[in-house]
């Protein structure tokens, strides 16, 4: 089983327009699309569509925060869930003709520290030996960065990893709690500024990701191939998902980030939010370079 935790999930709101956004006029979309959101969320639908066993786990308030589970069991993914004090944030994407994206993101309800603590003893009461567990994302109002310290070192000692992908303070905590990867994007590492830790995955948008392998000394990129861009919105929650349904499968690191890599890029074809073809992404497997 993989357990993919959104702290702060959402409904998430994608608005593809035929022009570019006018900030103070009308903006009339062509298409709108909507998924049960937030980081972690991503990640869960992803190992879904690699028809792997994954269990949603977070914090839900609301008639949104209904909707957004509603969704997900709807989608054939089992939830693990707490109250959310207040409803369960909506965050909003806009798509301009020109392919240029804004995002704007909805600060979520509050979650009492004792609330979030009871989610992790289930948690922990749930995982097997051989799961894999990701922790992806911001955290709602109520909680702060010891969270992620306090996760990390419940679960590491009860599954077989610990895949982080989250920023700022969080990210700081997180790595002083030593999981089994951290998956920052190239802007949130270098604002760390934490010193180097292995194995790393550093993820780069286009230029693919870098990749520092437990063993040894060496680094390595790893390239996608090019291909039409529609929206490159949850593309790292794509490769996070890739990457953990192929370790769970019992893959190496290297053909799993290889994958990963692929999966990300077939992901941003697609006009929706974290969305892709498996049949893509395995046909650009080939495709993908490591250096």
């Amino acid at each position: 089983m993989i357990w993919a935790v959104t702290f702060n999930p959402s409904r998430d709101m994608t608005f593809m327009l035929d022009r570019e956004w006018e900030p103070g006029s009308i903006n009339r979309a062509r298409q709108v699309q909507w998924r049960a959101g937030g980081k972690g969320n991503n990640v869960a639908r992803t190992v879904r569509v690699l028809g792997q066993p994954v269990t949603a786990v977070g914090f839900y308030g609301g008639p949104t925060g209904l909707s957004v589970r509603s969704a997900l069991e709807a989608g054939g993914i089992p939830l693990l869930a707490e109250p959310a004090r207040g409803d369960t944030r909506t965050c909003l994407t806009i798509v301009a003709g020109s392919g240029t994206i804004t995002e704007i993101r909805d600060p979520g309800p509050k979650v009492e520290p004792n609330v979030a603590d009871r989610l992790l003893q289930r948690l922990v009461s749930a995982v097997a030996p051989n799961d894999w567990v990701t922790l992806s994302g911001s955290l709602p109002q109520g909680l702060d960065a010891d969270v992620w310290p306090r996760w990390i070192r419940a679960l590491n000692a009860r599954c077989r990893g610990v895949l982080v992908d989250t920023s700022g303070a969080n990210l700081s905590a997180a790595a002083s709690a030593n999981p089994t990867l951290l998956v920052p994007n190239r802007s949130e590492w270098e604002e760390a500024q934490l010193e180097l830790v292995r194995p790393l995955v550093i993820t780069e948008g286009p230029a693919g990701v870098t990749w520092y392998p437990a063993e040894g000394h060496s680094l390595q990129k790893i390239r996608p191939p090019k291909v039409a861009a529609q929206n490159t919105v949850g593309a790292g929650d794509v490769l996070l998902g890739g990457l953990v349904a192929r370790l769970a499968q019992g893959d190496g690191w290297e053909y799993a980030l290889r994958f990963a890599v692929a999966a990300a890029t077939a992901s941003v074809t697609s006009s929706a939010v974290a969305d892709f073809d498996p049949a893509l992404a395995q046909s650009l497997v080939s495709r993908v370079t490591m250096e």
